[in-house]
């Protein structure tokens, strides 16, 4: 989302909503939305103004929130658990 879009303001509803995540335990997304008194386009909204770099963003159910990212099969094949990262932006392969 460019600096000059007015929908950026909503850095610090971004914040208020890390810690409603972190507080409360929500069944579905729209007991979500409806407790912190967001629409969906608002909440992507909040979403994309807090990303500061490309993001890849994965689909979750509400009880999955603190799981990390999971394939099966590189699981089995190097038998452990691994948090599994993508890098999308050049300067942070190189770093």
């Amino acid at each position: 989302m460019p600096h000059s879009d007015g929908r950026r303001q909503t850095l610090q509803k971004a914040k208020e909503l890390r810690i409603s995540f972190g507080e409360c335990r929500y069944a579905s997304m729209d007991e979500f939305l409806n407790a912190n008194g967001l629409t969906y386009a608002s909440y992507l909204d909040i979403v994309r103004s807090s990303l500061r770099r490309p993001t890849l963003l994965f689909r979750r159910n509400f009880n999955e929130l603190m799981t990390n990212t999971f394939d099966p099969y590189i699981a089995g094949e190097v038998n452990s658990n691994i948090d599994i990262q993508f890098i999308l932006d050049e300067y942070s392969c190189a770093e």
